[in-house]
């Protein structure tokens, strides 16, 4: 079944996904995924199977990686990490299957004490109708340098 998504809606989910995420509005960004839906970020190469990763998370270790991250025993983010993410680039595509990926370039500045780490990233965004809402299937984040230090890495990015 092919969905039709236009550029300006794909570039408006974009902006949102990023807005939950650098006004720390977690739980909203929990329910942007679809129950299936993977949040990855890969290290080296493009087989979470056999290649290692930064994240790969299902709905359960995402939702697990969150209330960690909220914690007031976390005390790694005392104070709080923030981020900004700027987004540019957006394409839309059609998969074999007929539903939207939406691919982006990002740049992602997340602010620690005295340090902020500057993140370009290549984005891709598998989406999928549930319920007449988009909901994303498949979030990867392929940093252009995933090997760079990483001081306390905000998650998620």
């Amino acid at each position: 079944m092919s969905l039709e998504l236009s550029q300006a809606e794909a570039e408006d989910f974009l902006i949102h996904d990023a807005l939950l995420l650098d006004e720390r509005r977690f739980d909203e960004w929990l329910e942007l995924f679809a129950d299936n839906g993977i949040y990855w970020i890969p290290s080296a190469g493009d087989d979470p199977d056999n290649d290692t990763s930064i994240v790969y998370d299902n709905d359960e270790v995402r939702r697990m990686r969150i209330r960690r991250f909220e914690s007031r025993h976390n005390w790694s983010q005392d104070p709080p990490s923030r981020t900004l993410h700027t987004i540019s680039n957006v394409r839309v595509e059609m998969s074999e299957t007929g539903e939207p990926v939406v691919y982006s370039s990002q740049v992602i500045f997340a602010a620690r004490v005295n340090h902020t780490s500057i993140l370009p990233a290549r984005c891709v965004h598998r989406l999928e109708q549930v319920n007449g809402s988009w909901k994303i299937a498949l979030r990867k984040v392929q940093l252009l340098d995933p090997f760079q230090f990483m001081e306390n890495l905000s998650f998620p990015i």
